[in-house]
């Protein structure tokens, strides 16, 4: 029996510049041109850099489109840098179902709860989709914090109610707060 799913493959675009200008707008009008899946997009202004981050995924005929679109874009925009790179071809072959769920963490103990989190992932047959982690450092009398902020795909065979209580007690035992919750089309 012939596949019927498309080979799609992923694509992750930087971009690092003085200010964002116009650049963001026209990455993701190039995105939107060659039909292509904005997964995550991520931005920040720091040190005097701004600093982008895309993650796409398309048909890859379509992501070798956006590749030579970017590489014109590139000359649009001198004082950026752009850098793009793929993943291997990808085969959808799941059949599974899966719910998404959000996971939020907060707490003073920095990126040191990663590897907890992601053995209680691997232990529960969780599939971390998304992660970013933000640190907020200490401010006069004001402690230091750290936020988690994550999407996780939980199979729909699993016992959700088991999952969340597992994640309470993993939460309380790195001394941080933390919260799962399924993700809500609204």
């Amino acid at each position: 029996m012939a596949n019927t799913h498309a080979r799609q493959q992923v694509m992750q675009i930087t971009c690092i510049g003085e200010q964002n200008d116009d650049i963001t707008k026209d990455i993701v009008q190039i995105i939107e041109k060659y039909e292509a899946q904005l997964e995550t997009l991520r931005q920040v202004n720091e040190y005097g850099r701004f600093t982008s981050a895309f993650t796409i995924i398309g048909d890859w005929n379509h992501i070798n489109k956006i590749e030579g679109a970017l590489n014109k874009l590139v000359d649009t925009y001198p004082s950026h840098s752009l850098a793009s790179i793929l993943s291997p071809y990808i085969e959808d072959n799941s059949d599974s179902a899966t719910l998404l769920y959000h996971v939020n963490i907060m707490g003073t103990s920095g990126i040191s709860i990663i590897p907890d989190l992601t053995e209680f992932l691997r232990a529960n047959d969780i599939v971390l989709l998304q992660l970013s982690i933000d640190n907020y450092p200490r401010q006069g009398k004001q402690a230091g914090c750290m936020v988690l902020n994550g999407k996780v795909a939980i199979d729909m065979q699993f016992a959700l109610s088991e999952i969340r209580e597992q994640f309470i007690v993993l939460c309380d035992s790195l001394n941080v707060d933390g919260i799962i919750d399924p993700v809500r089309p609204y």
